[in-house]
This record gives structure tokens, C-alpha cells and sequence, in this order.
């Protein structure tokens, strides 16, 4: 293993991503049943300190004071432990392609309330954090088995053509543990990706210099063409490009450098 790992006294802890996997604690229930393990990294968001780490390593005076501080607004690594298990989560593989022909995908899991209840749900597409509400049923949380605390965790992702890396976590109910990340790889094969794209200039003149030109709904067609277009020529072009230029606004100077910038895309 190539990592480092730096812990305080009071456990706030800086450590690489690759040492992280392998320092945790062990929460004793008695002879007769099984320990739980928490890795640091499902602490992370408490007790990711380099900050104080450091201070610690550098015999800053002031260290033990502010670590000290910091246990009193965090609580201690017991008090946080005590607060409850994250739940267990795991795909529901049968529901679960690795490859899909449309950039909708949809996302099953089982999630295990393991004692500490259910919280945030975390998902990342190709490591960026989605925005996602902390309301468990806004992604569709429901229970399978209500003795046993098993729910379903079932909604859908919007994801760009080729390979993208998805992964969940979901917290306990106070948001101090998180899960183990579950991550896969899906393939999105775009359907759209072939397809053409539109380029519109759309000029409506309903007011000209002359008198005896002026018309009654140029312009007001020239806008609801626009307006169609783009409604409805989404499925049949990947991106629509529509400018238009409505009465004083279509000069030849304009319509010129409208048709130029049009040929620059």
C-alpha cells in the first residue's frame, strides 16, 4: 500500500485516499455477537481535519485548545459511533444494465436500515456530486419489507454519450456516517448523437419605410415560426440554433453578420 495516514488524539485525521481504506473502528457488541467496522473515510465529513493535523504535528500551542473546541461542537468519535450504523446498500442487479441506448438511465438499490435509520441519499456521475435533495421520498425511498427495515431506492440519471462512472452513498439519519459508495460503470450510446443540427435565420419585416408595404403579421409569424421550431424540431436535431431579426432589427449590416456568424458554428 502507498498512502499515509496522520490521526489526533482526539481523531480528527488527514490521511491519503488510498491509506483511508484501510484505517477504521471496531464497535464491540459484546462476545456473543459481531463487531461493526466504520472505515475514516465515512467520517469525512466531521473528521477530515489536515487543518488540525497539522497544528498537532507542528506542536502549535494552540492545537490542543482548538481540537478540544472542535470535539465539544462535533462530539466525540464514541458520541458520533453511538448515533447509529449507516444502511447497507446494494444494486438490484436484475434491474440494472450496464448499457443503454438513451441518456435516461434508471438506478434500483436495496437499502438496509442497519440501526442508525435512513438520511441523505449521495450520487455521483463521473465524480461530480448531483444536486439532490436530503428528502429521502423525493428519490423515491419506499419500503419493501417493513420488518426487516428494507426500502428501495429508485430513480433516474441523466448521462452523457460513452462510459460513466455512478455511485450512491446514503447516510444515517443524523448525517454522520455514510455508507460504503457503491459505484458501476454505464454505457450511454446517445441516439442523438448522429443526429443533425438545425440553423434558422428567421426575419419578420411588418414595418417597412415605404407606406404602401407595410404588412400586418411579418413579425408576429416570424416569432411564432421561431417558437415552433424549437419545440418541435427536438427530436429530429441534436441542438437548434434560431436567431431572428424582427422588423428595425433586420437591416442588410445585420442580416449579414448574422448569416456570417451562422457559418462560423
Amino acid at each position: 500500500m502507498n498512502g499515509w495516514h496522520g490521526l489526533t488524539k482526539g481523531f480528527f485525521d488527514a490521511s491519503s485516499a488510498a491509506a483511508a481504506k484501510y484505517v477504521g473502528y471496531h464497535i464491540n457488541h459484546g462476545k456473543d455477537q459481531a463487531a461493526d467496522y466504520v472505515r475514516v473515510g465515512q467520517l469525512y465529513d466531521i473528521f477530515a481535519r489536515r487543518d488540525l493535523v497539522m497544528k498537532k504535528l507542528s506542536r502549535d500551542p494552540d492545537a490542543r485548545t482548538l481540537i478540544q473546541n472542535e470535539l465539544a461542537r462535533t462530539g466525540t468519535i464514541e458520541q458520533l459511533l453511538s448515533s447509529g450504523m449507516p444502511p447497507e446498500i446494494a444494486w438490484m442487479d436484475h434491474l440494472n444494465d450496464s448499457s443503454y441506448s438513451q441518456t435516461n438511465v434508471p438506478i434500483k438499490l436495496n437499502i438496509k436500515d442497519q440501526g442508525g435509520g435512513i438520511g441523505k441519499v449521495v450520487v455521483k456521475i463521473n465524480g461530480v456530486e448531483q444536486a439532490a435533495p436530503s428528502v429521502r421520498g423525493a428519490y423515491g425511498i419506499g419500503k419493501v419489507d417493513p420488518n426487516d427495515g428494507l426500502f428501495l431506492l429508485d430513480f433516474e440519471v441523466s448521462l452523457p454519450d460513452g462510459d460513466n462512472t455512478v455511485s450512491v452513498a446514503v447516510y444515517n439519519e443524523n448525517g454522520t456516517i455514510v455508507s460504503q459508495s457503491l459505484s458501476r460503470t454505464i454505457h450511454v450510446d446517445d441516439p442523438m448523437k448522429n443526429l443533425p443540427d438545425l440553423y434558422a435565420l428567421i426575419i419578420g419585416i411588418s414595418k417597412y419605410h415605404e407606406y404602401g408595404l407595410q404588412l400586418s403579421y411579418a413579425a408576429s409569424d416570424a416569432r411564432d415560426i421561431a417558437k415552433t421550431l424549437t419545440l418541435r424540431a427536438k427530436p429530429l436535431f441534436k441542438t437548434i440554433h434560431i436567431q431572428t431579426l424582427i422588423d428595425k432589427q433586420a437591416q442588410v449590416p445585420a442580416i449579414k453578420t448574422a448569416f456570417h456568424q451562422m457559418g462560423k458554428r
